[in-house]
């Protein structure tokens, strides 16, 4: 049985939600976001002076879960955030508590985003590939996650019911990590740079990129409305640092040559040194592990539709929510 407990207590979050709160009264801008290569457009604009340049002063906090940040934002420890299109996010922002403003990095078959990885029992067992979750022991940081999202369209790509894959919540990337490390599941979805250290390691398998399942935009920037009312002018600034620091990755590692290889550049250097910092990994670990970083920084409304329905099916989001409620286009580029 699914444990609803988690997205009781995220609903309950919403209440806390407190008053915005101008920056002219608390200059310091609080981000939230996770350490992953997901991020580097965040890690690249407060390194290279791009909030600084749009007068911003931007203090980064660091998460171990995606559900765990629109929790944070409702409950005002951080004002803005990076979310993939979790239950918990469109269960907090139907109550006006979030709003997401623009995109972030998104799938796509020539880079690589999450990764279904095999344990070595898994892969031993028949997980080969993405028809093969099947009957299998999977592991998901939480119910209503990204993770489970994706095994859900895999799921329904081969046409069985989800409810024939066993899904492990273990709240956490480390904890999923560590359990297809040790043999304690058959596999997981991973984001790249925790997949890719498991398969350098040779304690997982590389299955598959999820972008050859499903292209479908996952994640997004958001913050609270009254958070936009008390500073519109603070977040434009904010998100035009942002959409400079996502056309600065995608020139830096989503360049290919003839052969479909990274172009060597400057800025593909230093990008790499930056996420390395900020994500407490080697240069080497990364390198291979960056996805598509969209230049605009779009939002894909019909995308944020078919996340929000899926959830609606599953009955962790209420039937009458819309996309519109949750989000505010009026940053759209």
């Amino acid at each position: 049985m699914i444990d609803r407990r988690y997205f009781s207590r995220a609903v309950a979050a919403s209440a806390l939600a407190l008053p915005g709160v101008a920056w002219s009264e608390s200059p310091v801008l609080r981000l939230g976001t996770m350490r992953l290569n997901s991020a580097a457009p965040f890690f690249v604009a407060s390194d290279k002076g791009f909030f600084e340049d749009e007068g911003l002063k931007v203090q980064v906090e660091y998460f171990d879960a995606a559900a765990q940040l629109p929790v944070a934002a409702v409950a005002n420890s951080i004002d803005v955030g990076m979310t993939a299109f979790t239950a918990a996010y469109f269960n907090l922002a139907a109550k006006g508590g979030l709003k997401l403003v623009c995109g972030d990095s998104r799938p796509h078959p020539a880079f690589p985003n999450n990764q279904l990885v095999a344990s070595r029992n898994g892969y031993d067992a028949g997980l080969r590939s993405f028809a093969d979750i099947r009957g299998r022991r999977l592991g998901i940081t939480t119910i209503g996650s990204s993770f489970h999202y994706q095994f859900g369209v895999i799921a329904a790509k081969f046409a069985f019911p989800l409810s024939q894959v066993e899904l492990v919540p273990l709240q956490t990337l480390p904890n999923v990590g560590s359990a297809v490390a040790a043999g304690k599941l058959d596999g997981a979805i991973l984001p790249s740079t925790v997949a890719d250290p498991l398969v350098r390691a040779g304690s997982g398998l590389f299955i598959g990129n999820t972008a050859e399942v499903d292209m479908t935009q996952g994640s997004g920037v958001f913050t609270r409305p009254d958070f936009i009312a008390a500073n519109r002018a603070g977040m434009e600034r904010f998100v035009r640092a942002h959409r400079r620091a996502m056309a600065f990755s995608n020139r830096a590692v989503n360049r290919l040559d003839e052969r479909g290889r990274p172009v060597d550049s400057d800025e593909r250097e230093e990008l790499l040194e930056i996420v390395a910092r900020r994500t407490g990994q080697t240069r080497q670990q990364i390198s291979s592990t960056f996805g598509y970083y969209d230049p605009a920084a779009g939002l894909n409304l019909e995308d944020v539709r078919k996340v929000l329905r899926f959830w609606q099916g599953l009955g962790l989001v209420k039937r009458n929510v819309d996309a519109e409620q949750v989000v505010d286009l009026s940053f759209a580029a």
